[in-house]
């Protein structure tokens, strides 16, 4: 009976692995960005020769290995060693000066090298000291500026009093680390600049695709004045300076944030413009249509016009993941072979992460890629069962399709990007099924195409009439994501999620989405078990950061001392706890001190043991009449010891501390 049920497994195994013949391809993009992972996710470097010796013996199987299976095997295996190649050669080029320590305020000349808008600042990226500054060779330092002048930009020349400071790290494990975005921008030091600094010339000229760019947004701010302006030119140019926070926080919180980030729908719908424009356009000369392939031309037009918006837009990981996806969509119906399907992706996520392989550690990297690799997979699976099974049923109403076809969309791009955002954000909009089913036909068919519209008018003065016709639809936008996003209960938030989390949901995703056969469900289980991974996580009990004290009471919340009102709500987010107000002294049911302060340390008591937090040298003594402590000086009575530049957790029960770099702890991007 069991060598029955064994022999019949094997036969449903081998007709399976026969029957997916075109899809195992598709696992070679996998196992490049799984090498990519491997090597940013590992707590030390590795030797520089490792990629090397791992790829030998399975370049070796592949020429000698006699059966296909283990040929294959060695293929993947050499794909996991490029892909762990590429990030060791990313690292190796990003090697730049780094500041180790604060320098005092002096005054000198610098280049303007980047210029990115915040919601509050504007964040410049300065290089080319001039002689006599106390900073190495080559540095690039990384400044924020509250008020900068109009029209500031690359190749602007600044006279700054500034002091610089080496580039602060992550304020919580697994979050945001400015530390490592800093190391592969080559950037060594930060700092801010106040009103003493101004523009002192120009150190080289800015080119005219800046000029067009500063160009637009003049313009179209201009024309579209307030809020609608703003997002106007954050679609169009990538600057996205002028939206308000209050407004991004909206569109976030109602699922529409995706508009705002240049992405493939706004690429989509550029190139389909474009195209679309071009093929009516030919087709009304009879002799064009009749003769030649008006088709093709119609696809290099739009192949043109994306391009040329990856360019003006400033090319993100969303646009360039977008541009590549379509434009090889296009050389194929050039090539007159033209199939959706997710080869197009697959050599998308190969083509950035050979140039970019940190951006795997992104969101935006995992938050698009996860959506396209989702949508795509459901379309295959529904023209596949089409295919087998034909049309079900009478053919619905457009409006109906349309409702349906939005709706199917959000949802599944919602649930594709759900792990990614719940690690991140630690949040999900849960009403944007709603918001979508509006604000993206409002975008598709009266936004965009009268921003295009607009621009192709704009040499005879056109944009004057279009532009605030789109500003009007971005007024709706903004009203439905208002509506929405103020709701209770809009936003469900998500505590802290573990890496093995979202590695389970991005393994169990990959293998529903590559696979066409009954087989891929076995994905669903693993997704579902990196959907409960935050159940799994704990609040650490104490917070400790330079000037910012949490203590929980085990319960969901944290009372909270010190000042740091931006990484008080990071922690928060983080933790996924509630604050409260700190108290002279907390005590049990039995009324004896569970924590208290007395401005030298901090005592706290629980079944776990005691531990002290000392702040000044006379208190060391606090370290011995406790289990363990931890200070903010080197004494030997304590257990650890922190000067708190960085966030340190503390786990009671397990007694260890968690530093926020301690993931990577010897990494090249953690400045000694």
């Amino acid at each position: 009976m069991l060598d029955r049920l064994g022999r019949s497994a094997a036969e449903w195994l081998a007709e399976t692995w026969l029957a997916e013949t075109r899809r195992r391809p598709l696992w070679l993009a996998a196992a490049f960005a799984a090498g990519v992972a491997t090597y940013f996710l590992l707590p030390a470097e590795p030797p520089a020769l490792t990629a090397a010796v791992a790829a030998g013996p399975a370049i070796l199987l592949m020429f000698l290995a006699p059966h296909p299976a283990i040929r294959a095997m060695a293929l993947v295996g050499l794909m996991l060693a490029a892909g762990f190649a590429a990030g060791q050669l990313r690292v190796a080029m990003a090697e730049a000066p780094r500041l180790q320590q604060p320098t005092a305020k002096f005054e000198a000349e610098a280049c303007v090298r980047r210029v990115t808008p915040r919601s509050s600042y504007t964040e410049i990226i300065v290089g080319g000291w001039s002689a006599g500054t106390p900073l190495p060779d080559g540095l690039r330092a990384r400044f924020r500026w509250r008020n900068p002048p109009e029209g500031l930009g690359p190749g602007h020349r600044l006279a700054v009093n500034a002091r610089l400071f080496p580039v602060s790290g992550a304020i919580y494990p697994n979050s945001y680390d400015p530390r490592r975005i800093a190391f592969f921008d080559r950037v060594g030091a930060e700092g801010w600049l106040g009103r003493t600094t101004t523009l002192a010339g120009q150190c080289r000229e800015a080119g005219p695709l800046a000029d067009a760019r500063a160009w637009l947004r003049k313009r179209l701010l201009a024309l579209v004045p307030d809020r609608a302006g703003g997002v106007l030119v954050g679609v169009t140019t990538g600057w996205r300076g002028d939206i308000s926070r209050e407004d991004a926080e909206a569109m976030r919180n109602s699922g529409l944030g995706h508009l705002l980030a240049i992405s493939g729908l706004h690429v989509g719908l550029v190139v389909g413009l474009i195209l679309v424009a071009t093929r009516a356009g030919l087709a009304l000369v009879p002799y064009l249509a009749l003769r030649y392939p008006i088709h093709k031309w119609a696809a290099a037009a739009g192949l043109i016009a994306g391009m040329g918006y990856l360019l003006f837009s400033g090319g993100s990981v969303p646009t360039q993941r977008a541009m590549i996806m379509l434009g090889l969509v296009l050389i194929a119906l050039l090539l007159d072979r033209v199939e959706l399907s997710m080869r197009p992706v697959a050599w998308a996520v190969v083509i950035v992460l050979a140039f970019a392989p940190e951006s795997i550690l992104s969101p935006s990297f995992q938050l698009s890629f996860a959506a396209v690799i989702g949508l795509v997979a459901v379309f295959e699976t529904w023209r596949r069962h089409r295919r087998l099974h034909g049309k079900i049923g009478q053919k619905w109403p457009w409006v109906v399709r349309y409702v349906v076809g939005v709706a199917a969309t959000t949802v599944v791009a919602t649930f594709a990007t759900m792990p990614f955002a719940a690690f991140h954000f630690h949040q999900i909009a849960l009403l944007s099924v709603f918001a979508n089913l509006v604000a993206v036909p409002v975008f598709a068919f009266w936004v965009m195409p009268a921003l295009v519209v607009g621009l192709l008018l704009a040499p005879v003065g056109g944009e004057t009439l279009i532009w605030p016709v789109a500003g009007i639809g971005v007024e709706v936008i903004l009203t439905v994501a208002y509506a929405l996003g103020s709701v209770d209960g809009a936003v469900g938030r998500v505590g802290p999620v573990p890496f093995w989390g979202i590695g389970c949901a991005a393994v169990g995703g990959l293998w529903w989405a590559i696979w066409q056969e009954r087989w891929r469900w076995w994905g669903v289980p693993i997704v579902l078990v990196g959907l409960l991974a935050p159940l799994t996580a704990r609040p650490p009990d104490i917070i400790v950061a330079r000037d910012l004290l949490a203590v929980s009471d085990r319960d969901g919340h944290y009372w909270m001392q010190g000042r740091g009102g931006f990484v008080r709500k990071q922690w928060l987010k983080e933790t996924g706890a509630d604050p409260l107000p700190w108290p002279s002294g907390i005590t049990d049911s039995a009324g004896g001190v569970r924590f208290g302060c007395d401005g030298q340390a901090c005592i706290w008591s629980s079944s776990d043991g005691q531990i002290a937090l000392v702040e000044d040298p006379s208190a060391a003594a606090d370290c011995l009449a406790t289990d363990y402590g931890i200070s903010r000086f080197k004494v030997a009575a304590c257990d650890w010891w922190s000067g708190f530049d960085e966030t340190v957790l503390l786990y009671l029960d397990e007694k260890a501390i968690t530093r926020a770099s301690s993931r990577w702890p010897a990494r090249p991007w953690i400045a000694p």
